[in-house]
């Protein structure tokens, strides 16, 4: 295992610094990555601010290129992006931090939290100037959009080849019943733990003692 790759929540402006620090002080063996999402931290935006939902798998893939896999941890909705990377063999084991997606949508409510999330960057006048040059993009303070499919998490789960941790906060999207079902439908088995909060501490904490077991 090449250390971790931690993929921080999209609209978490401060970035990946703070989840480097958490990790090294938890103690977790290897080096922790983790790089800025577009328009996060210290990363540019894209080119006319077209956040997508695999911008962390993306970013990981560039930073990691070359590597051996790591121990991916994707947060919120950044939990795609991370087992995007494992089913693509670039995980040797996965974290998912209130990262399975939900709730769940149908196609017509996918389309409505679409646009609501475009009403609500057209609404806030920081989204809609250009941002100082150098700082995080105000749009990106809003998110992105997460798919809301359980069918494509169990089709995902199904074929999952690595160790999984799921780490359920208050903040989950999903049923704490629902989280436990979904953990069944891992092709490796789901171990399921519940933090208080998704702080990097928290989780960094947490991992830390399931890697020594996993």
């Amino acid at each position: 295992m090449s250390g971790v790759v931690v993929l921080h929540e999209p609209g978490d402006l401060a970035g990946g610094a703070q989840w480097v620090d958490a990790f090294e002080r938890a103690g977790v063996p290897g080096p922790v990555r983790a790089p800025d999402l577009p328009g996060h931290g210290s990363a540019p935006a894209p080119t006319g601010g077209c956040y997508e939902l695999l911008d962390g798998a993306m970013a990981a893939a560039v930073v990691g290129a070359g590597d051996a896999p790591a121990l991916v941890v994707g947060v919120g909705a950044s939990g795609w992006s991370a087992e995007v990377l494992a089913l693509g063999g670039r995980a040797a084991a996965l974290v998912l931090v209130d990262g399975l997606g939900g709730p769940w949508l149908d196609a017509r409510q996918r389309l409505d939290a679409g646009r609501r999330w475009l009403r609500d960057i057209a609404d806030d006048p920081a989204a809609v100037a250009t941002p100082p040059p150098g700082a995080p993009d105000p749009r990106a303070g809003h998110g992105v959009v997460d798919h809301g499919s359980r069918r494509l998490a169990e089709r995902a789960a199904a074929v999952m080849a690595v160790p999984v941790l799921l780490l359920e906060t208050p903040g989950s999207g999903l049923a704490r019943a629902d989280v436990d079902d979904l953990a069944t439908c891992f092709a490796t088995g789901a171990e399921v733990a519940h933090l208080p909060d998704r702080s990097p501490a928290s989780v960094a904490a947490a991992v830390a003692a399931w890697a020594v077991r996993a």
